[in-house]
Parts: C-alpha cells; sequence; structure tokens
C-alpha cells in the first residue's frame, strides 16, 4: 500500500504545481494586459488632453486677437470722425484715449506668436498716431493692420473670411459700452 501511496502523492504534487504554475502564468499575462491597457489608455488620455488645450489656446488666441483689432478699429473710426469729420459732440481724445487698445495688446502679447506680438504693436505705433490726422498716418494704420492681420491668419490657420469684416463694427466714442 505503502507503495501505491507514494507515487499518488508524487503524481498529486506534481498536478498542484502544474496547476499552480498555470494559475501564475494566468495571473501574470492578465497583469500584462492590465497594464498594457492602462498605459494605452493613459497615452489617448494626454493625446487628449493635449487637444483640449491646443482648441483652449486657439480659442483665447483668436478672442485676443479678434479684440485688438475691434478696439483698433473702434479708435479708428473715431479719430477719422474727430479729425477728418469733425462731427459735432464727437468727444476729444484724452492723453490716454490708446489705453483700451494697450491692454489688449499686452493680451495678445501673451498669447501671439512673436511675429505677431510685435506686428500687434506696431499697429499700435501706428493707432497713435492717427491722432495728428495726417492721410499718411491713416496709410500707416492701414498697411499695419492689414500685416497684422495677415500673421493672425497664418497663426491660427484661418482664410480671409474667418475674421470679422469691421464694417459697421465700430462706435464713435471710446466711453461707449456697446464695443464690438
Amino acid at each position: 500500500m505503502e507503495l501505491i501511496l507514494v507515487p499518488a502523492l508524487i503524481t498529486g504534487l506534481v498536478t498542484g504545481l502544474i496547476a499552480l504554475g498555470g494559475v501564475v502564468y494566468t495571473q501574470r499575462q492578465a497583469a500584462a494586459r492590465e497594464a498594457e491597457k492602462w498605459a494605452r489608455d493613459q497615452a489617448e488620455s494626454a493625446a487628449e488632453h493635449e487637444r483640449q488645450r491646443r482648441l483652449w489656446a486657439k480659442d483665447h488666441r483668436f478672442k485676443a486677437h479678434v479684440s485688438f483689432m475691434a478696439e483698433h478699429q473702434r479708435l479708428r473710426q473715431w479719430i477719422s470722425i474727430y479729425t477728418n469729420v469733425g462731427v459735432p459732440g464727437t468727444e476729444v481724445p484724452g492723453i490716454d484715449w490708446t489705453k483700451d487698445l494697450l491692454a489688449k495688446l499686452i493680451e495678445v502679447e501673451l498669447l501671439a506668436s512673436a511675429e505677431a506680438a510685435i506686428a500687434a504693436r506696431r499697429l499700435l505705433a501706428a493707432t497713435t498716431g492717427l491722432r495728428d490726422g495726417s492721410v499718411g498716418a491713416a496709410m500707416h494704420a492701414e498697411d499695419a493692420f492689414t500685416e497684422y492681420r495677415k500673421l493672425v491668419q497664418r497663426d491660427l490657420e484661418l482664410d480671409e473670411t474667418q475674421l470679422p469684416t469691421w464694417r459697421d463694427t465700430a462706435t464713435t466714442s471710446p466711453q461707449s459700452e456697446t464695443r464690438p
């Protein structure tokens, strides 16, 4: 009887070890699959986060650029009415008449490319020069605006039709609450 018990015991131990080995192997494979799935999910999450960040940044850059251009156009129309047309009741530009444009320039400089920020600074300088009412200053401002607009279109990957046309968007008073 002892001779039969020993081989049965050895067979039972070998079978148990093989089963235990199978369980360990299965657990390792499952852990490897889980690790691979987790890494893939993390990569997808990081890619989605980056895509969302880029969309957010592009949206904020777009808003900053449009706000800056709208303020320039508002000031340009206002100063044109003040210097060239002379509409009675048009507010006289104060010493800080471009302060809102300067505030918008800071936002543009934070969000825009270096070239667009430089072009925006040039546009601010050209806008400030409009106060003398000369044709040369108006032409310089128009050229600076065109240069800036082209850089904005390039930076934001927009075509001409995706930016406002600026017709009838400016007001005649810098204190107006209905700014574009």
